[in-house]
């Protein structure tokens, strides 16, 4: 599944991809064909892996084949409170939609179970059914699903399932202390002066 972001009035350049790659337990989030070969010095190749089985979100830096770090976290979040505002046909699918307040930010979002799995982009609504096919903050910042991406066929027989969270994920942390790596990996240092003495 493949979802753009973007912000009403803003240039369409300014729009982001974030593919979406589910196997009914599991799903992987990533940015589209990020190309990281020219990228900055210290930046990382992010991605997001949930395991709806028991609930878990893994965030994974990748600095190298053989440099990763990864912090995991409990999907959702206890202290959002959904407000049900019924049905709507929304970009062809038919979605419950939910809304909610976030730091007074105010929270649109529309599910579907018409695929018959679960898929989103934000693993902080990980634990609403089905699949998100549109997220709008405050009327403006907005996240939504591409329809020609969608892939419905279901999987029917468990043992067809794929395993997508790799056995090693790399070194594991803590949330904080991967917010920690991720910001030291930015500071690049450099030699200015040797044995020369500024007077």
């Amino acid at each position: 599944i493949m979802y753009q972001s973007y912000r009403q009035g803003v240039d369409k350049q300014d729009t982001s991809y974030t593919m979406v790659h589910n196997n009914n337990k599991q799903i992987v989030i990533a940015d589209k064909d990020k190309d990281m070969t020219n990228a900055i010095p210290g930046l990382p190749k992010s991605v997001t892996y949930v395991d709806y089985d028991s609930m878990t979100a893994f965030l994974q830096l990748n600095y190298s084949e053989n440099e990763s770090y990864y912090a995991k976290s409990k999907i959702g979040s206890k202290h959002i409170k959904y407000t049900t505002e019924g049905t709507e046909t929304m970009l062809g699918f038919e979605c419950t939609k939910y809304t909610t307040s976030i730091n007074s930010n105010r929270i649109e979002i529309w599910m579907t179970t018409s695929l018959g799995y679960n898929a989103t982009p934000m693993t902080q609504f990980a634990d609403l059914e089905g699949v998100l096919v549109k997220f709008v903050r405050n009327g403006s910042s907005t996240i939504e699903i591409m329809p020609k991406s969608i892939a419905s066929q279901k999987v029917k027989n468990s043992k067809e399932y794929k395993q997508l969270i790799p056995d090693n994920l790399g070194e594991e942390t803590t949330s904080r202390e991967l917010d920690n790596i991720r910001r030291n990996k930015m500071i690049i240092t450099t030699k200015v002066f040797d044995n020369d003495r500024i007077h």
